[in-house]
């Protein structure tokens, strides 16, 4: 008996510790349903933007010699001031700095990930050009075309 009512005891203290009760000091706070379809929109336009930039300097010329994530890491700072706009935007909707920090470092973490998988790709493509050219025979100053 004495087992069962501790048990008993454990279970309530359990569930009465689970529960579940909002704040109600929480008044005035950020929520996510609060941003409005025009932030939303700009939200999304400038992180098109972003994008967009990093599609551009993916398109330039991306050296073979250089490591990958130097190269990354430089396509990535070129297009860092278009994130921004979409921080100015959080700021104006009194996002708190965690959250809008959480988005873009999210943002950020794709961009590396799939601008490195490119220039990987870049990269191997070059180097496989390369060896499946033939050698050519470098003629040196000195010795004069005969």
């Amino acid at each position: 008996m004495n087992a069962r009512l501790t048990a008993s005891l454990c279970c309530a203290l359990f569930l009465f510790g689970c529960q579940s009760v909002p704040d109600k000091g929480a008044r005035g706070t950020w929520t996510e349903s609060t941003l409005s379809e025009q932030t939303l929109k700009k939200i999304q336009a400038d992180s098109f933007d972003y994008q967009q930039c990093l599609h551009q300097q993916l398109m330039g010329e991306i050296p073979a010699e250089t490591d990958e994530s130097t190269v990354t890491d430089m396509i990535l700072g070129r297009c860092e001031e278009r994130l921004k706009p979409i921080k100015a935007t959080f700021d104006a909707e009194k996002v708190p700095d965690d959250i809008s920090s959480r988005y873009l470092e999210k943002k950020r973490s794709y961009a590396k990930r799939n601008v490195m998988r490119f220039v990987r790709s870049v990269q191997a493509a070059q180097a496989a050009e390369a060896a499946s050219k033939p050698a050519a025979i470098k003629s040196s100053p000195a010795d004069p075309p005969q």
